[in-house]
């Protein structure tokens, strides 16, 4: 890891007694959640949006499943958007719980961005994510 690729995000705003997951930003207009290493991108995203003028709350999940969704589910139903981020290497995602328990909440926008898995098991799958934060971002304000 090179030193411009090092994050600090802070304190988080609110996190579980077991630090299952955390909250780093709070805001109105849209929810971000990263799972397993991809806060990184989660991150990144917040940032882009913010750069427009919207105020993104922002989660890092930390934990499979069984776990409380209730303060992310809360922010989404708040800001009715959801983008969900996990660059897990298996195709059983945490995520998916969450995701289905969002979208029950009648959500305007909900993104699901995830590692691209090959046919291939004999070759290992990149670490490093591509994600077109211009394309989410156009998708959130529009």
């Amino acid at each position: 890891m090179y030193k411009d690729e090092i994050i600090d995000p802070g304190e988080p705003i609110v996190a579980d007694k077991d630090m299952k997951f955390a909250q780093y930003k709070d805001g109105p207009d849209a929810t971000i959640v990263s799972f397993n290493f991809s806060f990184p991108y989660a991150w990144k995203l917040g940032l882009e949006l913010e750069k427009t003028g919207k105020r993104p709350a922002v989660f890092n999940v930390n934990y499979m499943t069984p776990i409380d969704w209730s303060p992310i589910l809360e922010s989404a139903k708040k800001t009715k958007k959801m983008v969900v981020i996990d660059d897990s290497k298996s195709e059983n995602l945490s995520c998916f719980s969450l995701l289905a328990e969002a979208r029950a909440l009648s959500l305007k926008k909900d993104i699901l961005i995830k590692r691209r898995m090959n046919d291939d098991w004999l070759n290992p799958v990149s670490d490093a994510m591509e994600i077109d934060y211009e394309k989410i971002v156009r998708e959130f304000i529009s």
